[in-house]
């Protein structure tokens, strides 16, 4: 019974404190929880030195300019690693404190974003996106039913996707190529 009381006094004092958000592991090739401090970028505009106010649109990878200098790319929850730019370009060219995972292989990493907290600000999980890329949550947001066979086979029906092929073919290198391909 003491063992039960010392346990439940450690919670509240300790569990209920306040934020301490803190990365959940999941067991990733070399990954390690971290926390540090930095500015939301547009990736591709930071390596190129090219202005971004906006991130991209939405359409960019974005990353984190660490106070040292250093650009870490990101992605974030177990989603398919999906929603990094939904979830951090809101703070673009804000300076930010993120919680999460590092991990990488072969001399490239990048950070699972878990929490992420605008100077100043509150802390908030990542995970406001995970119903955007459920069955349901796709088709709410693209006009069909959650059990219609558009939804089964979102990934054939997206605007997204459709508009993409039809630009840079399934290769993603032009029609041409996939032509060529189909051929051989």
């Amino acid at each position: 019974m003491k063992t039960l009381i010392a346990a439940l006094t450690i919670t509240a004092v300790y569990g209920f404190s306040g934020p301490s958000m803190a990365a959940n592991e999941w067991g990733l090739t070399n990954e390690e929880v971290v926390r540090f401090d930095g500015t939301v970028v547009d990736v591709l505009a930071t390596l190129t030195g090219e202005p971004s106010s906006d991130c991209g649109g939405g359409h960019r990878q974005i990353g984190i300019l660490k106070v040292d200098g250093a650009l870490v790319l990101t992605g974030k929850n177990s989603l398919n690693f999906t929603g990094t730019t939904h979830e951090l370009a809101e703070f673009c060219g804000q300076e930010v404190t993120v919680d999460g995972l590092m991990t990488g292989h072969s001399g490239t990493t990048f950070m699972v974003v878990q929490f992420v907290r605008p100077k100043g600000g509150e802390w908030r999980s990542t995970k406001r996106s995970i119903g955007q890329w459920s069955k349901a949550g796709w088709a709410e947001a693209n006009g069909y039913k959650a059990d219609g066979p558009e939804s089964n086979r979102w990934f054939d029906n997206d605007k997204r996707i459709l508009e993409a092929l039809g630009k840079d073919g399934f290769l993603g290198v032009g029609k041409e190529a996939d032509e060529a391909f189909l051929k051989e």
